[in-house]
């Protein structure tokens, strides 16, 4: 298993945002699962999104060296900027363009500023959801929770239990967020595992790695602690 938990606090705001000054081409952002780049600094790397039916919006790099997460109203962001040098800095980010599939923004923090273009996957978002796809023993491949290496056991309801071989466990329960649309959401109660007990809450989704739907990505916050999980069947 690849040692991938960089970003460990994420403080997420989840206020009203005004829209006012929004683009009128922009002021209705699709949902999705995207594929793009955001700006850290220094660099451009790819990185993958979902914006959920319910406003829920992350951007995370993919190789996990910054990430926005936050709510989207219109083509408003209210969140949080994180990088691997904490703490996480609150930010306000704008869509500036919607064509076809694409989108792009911008974003900005008391720290400084940055941009983001990402393409959409209909099919992939347009698959719909079910808590039966879910159902099953996951391998989870970045995160870390003490010295064991996690699985999500899902059961038909979406109950499930995480566990390790180390002291770190957890449980909770993944719902439908609108079911003709790969998306999820999930509470998560993490137990024996010191300063990151708590209980998280987060959207997924579910993408193909061998086979369809045989991978699951994962972001989930209690409000100052956050986890990213790419689990694999």
């Amino acid at each position: 298993m690849r040692t991938v938990l960089v970003f460990i606090v994420i403080a997420v705001l989840t206020g009203c945002v005004d829209s006012e000054d929004s683009d009128s081409s922009t002021d209705n952002t699709p949902a999705g699962i995207y594929q793009g780049t955001i700006t850290p600094t220094p660099g451009l790397p790819a990185a993958t999104a979902l914006i959920t039916s319910a406003g829920d919006i992350a951007i995370i790099a993919d190789d996990i060296t910054v990430g926005l997460i936050g709510v989207i109203s219109g083509s408003a962001i209210s969140g949080s900027l994180f990088t691997n040098s904490p703490p996480p800095v609150p930010t306000s980010g704008r869509i500036t363009s919607v064509s076809g599939n694409d989108i792009a923004g911008s974003y900005s923090t008391t720290s400084g500023s940055g941009l983001f273009a990402l393409t959409a996957d209909p099919d992939l978002y347009e698959r719909g959801a079910s808590l039966a796809k879910l159902e099953g023993t996951w391998d989870d491949l970045t995160l870390i929770l003490g010295d064991g290496t996690p699985t999500w056991e899902i059961e038909p309801s979406g109950s499930f239990i995480l566990s390790t071989t180390g002291s770190c466990d957890g449980y909770g329960v993944f719902s439908l967020i609108d079911e003709t649309k790969n998306e999820y959401s999930l509470d998560l109660t993490v137990t024996n595992c010191d300063t990151l007990d708590g209980v998280y809450a987060g959207i997924a989704y579910l993408f193909d790695t061998t086979g369809t739907d045989d991978s699951l990505f994962l972001i989930y916050t209690d409000g100052s602690i956050a986890g990213i999980s790419s689990a694999s069947k």
